[in-house]
């Protein structure tokens, strides 16, 4: 009866050393896996660039917000942000994007008490996730772009 009782304290103590190390294994490679997780880079490994939004729609968010601040004046507004080159890049943005974009430039025409046109940059659609190529200008005659403008350009990245 004395060796059985020896014999089964010596089974529950080994069982006990099996299952602990490879729990203590199981834990720190979870462990390991948390901590490492949250210092990766959301970016698809693209070198900080930012999220995994299409490449020139960045570019574009990027170039309106230049144009928004080149645009500094009443005549300025007209100039920079109501031509048909910006408008022709925001035709070719995605429409949550363009919608985002449009709401900058209608903020900083505000500013200067400069109507912008309800079909500008179709706008006007009658739904606002209308294909990129169903999309019409609303300038039609093709005008120069501002020094000022692309003064204010220059320097970006190119994609």
């Amino acid at each position: 009866m004395c060796r059985f009782l020896v014999l089964l304290l010596a089974l529950t103590g080994a069982s006990a050393l099996v299952v602990g190390p490879s729990a203590a294994i199981v834990r720190a490679s979870s462990a390991a896996r948390v901590t490492a997780s949250p210092s990766m880079a959301c970016n698809g490994g693209k070198g900080g660039r930012g999220g995994k939004s299409p490449p020139k729609d960045k570019a574009r968010r990027g170039k309106i917000r230049r144009l928004v601040w080149a645009a500094d004046s009443a005549e300025n507004v007209n100039e920079i942000l109501l031509c048909s080159s910006t408008e022709s890049m925001l035709l070719k943005m995605n429409w949550k994007i363009r919608k985002s974009a449009m709401h900058h430039i209608k903020r900083r025409a505000s500013e200067f008490e400069v109507e912008v046109p309800k079909a500008f940059a179709a706008m006007d659609a009658p739904k606002q996730s209308t294909g990129k190529h169903l999309l019409k200008p609303s300038i039609t005659v093709q005008t120069p772009m501002s020094p000022k403008a692309v003064e204010a350009l220059k320097g970006l990245r190119a994609c």
